[in-house]
């Protein structure tokens, strides 16, 4: 049954069939010149072009932490709000929970061993087309505003690339700049990225703790403490005596994992998730400043919000991001917004993946896509109009990045070889070559928390197409090519010695 369905997704190019511009445009003279019946609400106005598209990256953005998801604080008013006016996507996965690799992924809709950019500071090869250069050719003017050097470097086909490190603030200044400074009328494609959310796991400070304080004054549940409130998000022992010390793993030494000093009990615990709760409150804000910089023109504009991974947050003994293949570092939010109603609010439950942006948003300039792998993504207007037929049991793909001395001698003590992941039909295989192997039902265990062996009630077709991809994304021996002045910038946020 797998297989057919797999079969069925890689051979049907009809079902991901692209109008162009001009068709759309041909298509709605002709239906005012000859009296055509109106289609369904919502189904002509998803497909007209936008003059404005805003793609923004929420670096290290775990989607249960933002209210549009569920969350018990109100870290997120500004883009919660696009999404109860907009599209919500509820079930998306990134690819790779490792910012440059998601991110080059995101922008040529290829995997990392498709696409070369296998760990941060790597660039992207100059003949991998991007969504910038279909775009530039196609009209649009483009820009890349990120919040770290090393993304710089797989920015290709962006005119203007203003790439460094920057707080939420910095970053939305700079993409006033650069919108200010604007000429005429052409349509643009605008990438803003927000990196404040990656430092995660430090006590709150200054503006942090003000913003993690009045979070907590915001809170109107009564009842329970904010440690159990998390303990049940991030799958940690209810009872706050009981709050382990490997919770929160950041450094290794001979007695195994331990928290950071100063993170001893569960109090502290929930203050440094405050902490990374108070940075996602402060990106929402600088967002919001962003959105007002554009609303004062009639032009039509796409807005997508999205991550490029989420965060462990202790969940699964993790404090960061790229050891592991748990949801927690895969899932990331992702919203779609048109500021001329053409998006009718909907929450679409289907599964994604980052790969899906690629297509989706080449539709919009009339750029025929054919996927480059049986991975590619597929275009996601069909889920944004209310059908979701076609991705009931789709398979979803994901790779760690590959380990090297830093994360396996230098401290982190990460496992050697490859780790991949599948999840299709509520159930997920992560494929370990220095096994075991772990099999999760999602629908009823979404923490990941029982694993219940690599072939209890396994699809023999799931694990068949699991170890096909774990084959095709095999990575190891790839030796990094980091650009020289970069290093300094990666060791400071420790992808480096």
């Amino acid at each position: 049954m797998f297989a057919a369905i797999l079969e069925a997704r890689v051979n049907d190019r009809g079902a991901g069939r692209r109008w162009s511009a001009l068709g759309l445009a041909l298509a709605a003279l002709l239906a005012g010149l000859f009296g055509c019946a109106e289609p369904e609400s919502g189904a002509a106005a998803t497909d007209a072009p936008y003059a404005r598209v805003v793609l923004v990256t929420l670096d290290t953005l775990r989607a249960d932490h933002l209210g549009g998801y569920g969350y018990f604080l109100d870290t997120s008013p500004f883009l919660d709000s696009l999404a109860e006016e907009g599209v919500l996507f509820e079930d998306v996965r990134t690819v790779v929970p490792h910012t440059a690799p998601a991110h080059a992924s995101l922008l040529t809709g290829r995997m990392p061993h498709e696409h070369g950019v296998l760990r941060n500071g790597e660039s992207l090869a100059a003949h991998v087309p991007t969504l910038a250069s279909e775009f530039a050719g196609a009209g649009f003017e483009t820009a890349a505003i990120v919040a770290t050097a090393f993304l710089g470097r797989v920015a290709n086909g962006f005119d203007h690339v203003d790439a460094g490190r920057k707080d939420a603030d910095a970053v939305t200044a700079a993409a006033r700049a650069w919108l200010e400074q604007r000429t005429g009328d052409a349509p643009f494609l605008l990438w803003v990225h927000y990196f404040d959310a990656h430092e995660s796991g430090l006590r709150p400070h200054g503006a942090d703790r003000h913003a993690f304080d009045a979070l907590r004054r915001e809170d109107a549940a009564t009842g329970d403490e904010p440690y159990e409130r998390l303990a049940r998000l991030h799958g940690l022992p209810a009872d706050p005596a009981a709050f382990p010390s490997t919770a929160w793993g950041f450094t290794r030494d001979a007695d195994g994992r331990r928290a950071p000093e100063w993170i001893e009990d569960a109090d502290d615990y929930a203050l440094a998730v405050g902490a990374y709760d108070a940075k996602v409150r402060r990106i929402d804000t600088a967002l919001r400043d962003l959105h007002a910089a554009l609303a004062s023109s009639e032009e039509p504009t796409l807005w997508i919000v999205t991550a490029d991974h989420g965060e462990g947050l202790g969940s699964h003994g993790v404090r960061g991001h790229g050891e592991h293949l748990f949801d927690e570092q895969l899932r990331v939010p992702l919203v779609l917004w048109a500021s001329d109603g053409s998006l009718p609010a909907r929450r679409v439950a289907a599964p994604c993946t980052l790969l899906d942006l690629h297509p989706t948003l080449l539709e919009l300039v009339g750029a025929e896509v054919e996927p480059a792998s049986d991975w590619a993504g597929r275009s996601l207007w069909p889920l944004a109009r209310g059908s979701e037929a076609w991705a009931a049991e789709r398979p979803i793909f994901g790779v760690r990045r590959p380990v090297d001395d830093v994360r396996h001698h230098g401290g982190q003590g990460w496992e050697d070889g490859d780790v991949t992941s599948v999840v299709v039909a509520g159930k997920k295989l992560i494929l370990r070559e220095a096994g075991p192997d772990l099999l999760f039902d999602l629908e009823n265990d979404p923490r990941e928390l029982n694993d219940l062996g690599p072939d209890a009630n396994l699809d023999p077709a799931l694990r068949e197409v699991a170890e096909r991809w774990a084959r095709e994304a095999a990575t190891a021996g790839k030796a990094p090519s980091v650009a020289p002045e970069l290093i300094e910038e990666l060791r400071d946020l420790g992808y480096a010695e």
